[in-house]
Order: C-alpha cells, then structure tokens, then sequence
C-alpha cells in the first residue's frame, strides 16, 4: 500500500490592536496616517482603568501612554519564544503574518527602552528606583493590573507570586482603603513577579538574570528591577531583527495585514455586515468616507512598511479576521501580495471571479494564489 503524505502549513499571525493614545504628538507620523478606521481586536478591560484613572476616579492626561500592556508581554513571552522554537529547529518552515500596527508598538518599546524614558505606566514603575512614595494611582494600577495572568499556569505555579496574591485577597476583604497597609517592598516584589510570570521558557533558559530571581522569590531591590528591565528590553530590541533573519534564510514566509488591521468589507460598503447577520443594524451613512481610498492606503502601507524593515515586500497579505472585500482583486494588487489566505466563506461572500486566482483546496481553508500580470 503507497504512503499518502500531507502537506502542511503552519500559519502564525501575530497582531495586537493600537494601545497608544493618539492625543499626543511624535508618537509617529505613519501611526497617526491611519488612526481614522473601522478596526478589529480587543478593546481595552474593565481593568485598563487602572491605567486611566486617578485615585479620584477622574480621567487622567494620558496622551502617548499605552493603555494596555499585552504588545510588550506577548513579546517577552510568545513572539520571542516562537523565533526560538524555529531558530532551535531549522528544518522546521511555516509562514507568519505580522500586522504593520503590532510592529509599531515593538519598535515603539524599543525606542523607549533606548531613551530610558517609558510611556507604559508598568514599565515606568518597574524601572522607579524608589517605590517607597509612589502614589494612590501607581498603586491602584499595581493591584488591578499585575495579578492579569492565567492564575493555574503563571501565577499558582511560583509560590511566592501566589502568597502576595493570597495577601491581597485577604487585604481586600476589609475594604480597598486596607491597601494602603502594604509595603514598598510588596509593590516591588509584586511588580517584578508580574513580568518574570510573563517571560517566555526560552528567555528563561537563556539568561541566568530570570531563573536567579524567581529563586530569590522576594525582597527585589531597585537593582534587580533595573537588571529585570535591561533584560526585557534586548528581548524587544530584538525580536524584529531575529524575524528577519529567519525569513532571509528561507526558513519563514513572512506575510502582513493592511496597516492598523481595518475591516476593509466595511470602510467599503455597510451592507457587507449583513452577508453574515442579515438583521445586522447600519449606520445611517450610505457608506464610510473615503472608504476605497483608506483601505488602499492601508495596503500600500503595509507593503511599504514591511520591506522596510524585513527588506523585502510581503510575501502575501492577510485580510485582517479574513474579511475580503468585493472586487478582491482590485485591491490585492499584483505588487502588493502573490499569496493570499483567506476563509472559504469569505472568499464566497466576496464574489471572487473563477478565472482569476489559482486554489489550493485543503480541509478548512482555501490557499489563493494571484498571479502576477
């Protein structure tokens, strides 16, 4: 009996909405480009108000803070611990798909790591030599922020992380005002196990700093804190160069998204919502402004950032949740992509004409191919 083989594909998409608030200035000229747009991901918790919110309860000035921070802690954990996987296994290939905004933010990160000037509030207070004043704000967003992990997998799993969780519970029962018994010494400790609960196993294995102070367990000083910090910011410094060294020796594809991730189907026409949920409200607007123009914006972004720093184009461009839009391959423009993944059904919706693109049937998804005129 003939052995059958199966051709696989690992598809990794790496993406993060934009957690900068745009209020300010010099946050960068290509981000601010595209901060008018229908957008998908996650919007900020019910936890991110500690990052917006005095010990009052009012708004504060948080123009060019991040208001979340998962772009750094997916970065210190999953983006690098997959360049490692690949790097540890070379005959190991797959594809990856960065979006354009996620990779402003690392480089972002990098910028401030360099500067020493942080505009992430955890950062900020990792790298405060002295924790001994900081204010009702600072510590509000400690307690409402750095327990935000899988309990069973990051934070259960390291004893002493686990006793300041326990000592915050049972503080807690007496009311919010009883935080303000906990000692510097808390807050530090509590902010240093936070990010070594978020380091990846290969950071782990790679630098001695992070398996030294998880055996240490308490008592951080200001010194570690910085050593912590110096050791998360090579991480970020240089995860997009590590990417680019993986996909130049052939062992990655990497692929890209238009530039903020917009849902394109609907800066083109409303209606498109109803192709999925045909009761689907609308605005009251026939369709979004500019729409056409800013999703082809999107794109040539996209494309122009990505060589920049990968130092070639794309090697295809995933619509952002996989949504095609109408007249796909008016947009998908020979220069612009050569392979394009998308979902079955999408590409069903979008009318996509027979002719044109070239299909790959596997189980779940169509691989597409668009020729280059």
């Amino acid at each position: 009996m003939a052995t059958k083989t199966l051709d696989l594909v690992f598809l990794w998409h790496m993406h993060q909405p934009d957690y900068r608030d745009h209020g300010a200035a010099g946050i960068g000229a290509s981000q601010a480009t595209h901060s008018g747009g229908l957008f998908s991901g996650r919007r900020p918790s019910f936890w991110s108000a500690g990052f917006l919110r005095g010990s009052g309860g009012t708004v504060q000035e948080t123009a060019g803070k991040f208001v979340l921070p998962w772009v750094y802690l997916h970065a210190i954990k999953d983006y690098v611990d997959m360049a490692a996987h690949l790097e540890r296994h070379p005959q190991v290939r797959c594809v990856v798909n960065f979006v354009p905004v996620l990779l402003d933010q690392i480089e972002d990160y990098a910028r401030q790591f360099a500067s020493g000037q942080f505009r992430d509030p955890l950062l900020r207070i990792l790298a405060t030599p002295d924790l001994e004043n900081i204010g009702e704000e600072d510590r509000r967003l400690l307690l409402g922020s750095c327990f935000s992990c899988n309990f069973t997998t990051m934070l259960a799993c390291f004893p002493h992380y686990k006793r300041l969780h326990d000592v915050y519970l049972l503080v807690g029962q007496n009311g919010e005002a009883a935080h303000q018994y906990l000692s510097s010494s808390s807050f530090s400790d509590l902010v240093t196990w936070y990010h070594l609960a978020w380091t990846g196993e290969t950071e782990r294995r790679r630098d001695p700093l992070l398996a030294k102070l998880m055996s240490q367990g308490q008592g951080f000083t200001a010194r570690d804190r910085r050593q912590l910090l110096a050791s998360i910011g090579e991480a970020i410094t240089g995860l997009i160069p590590r990417w680019r060294v993986l996909a130049a020796r052939g062992q990655v594809e990497l692929s890209s998204t238009p530039q903020t991730h917009p849902l394109s189907p609907l800066m083109l026409d409303f209606h498109a919502a109803r192709e999925s949920l045909p009761d689907a409200p609308l605005p009251a607007h026939a369709a979004y402004p500019g729409g056409r123009s800013r999703v082809i914006s999107h794109i040539d972004s996209a494309r122009t950032s990505h060589a920049k720093r990968f130092g070639a184009p794309p090697v295809g461009m995933w619509p952002a949740e996989g949504r095609c839009p109408r007249n796909l391959s008016s947009f998908w423009r020979a220069p612009v992509a050569t392979g394009l993944p998308v979902a079955k059904g999408c590409c069903r919706a979008a009318s996509l004409p027979a002719a044109s693109p070239t299909r790959v049937p596997p189980i779940t998804h169509g691989g597409w191919r668009r020729h280059r005129d």
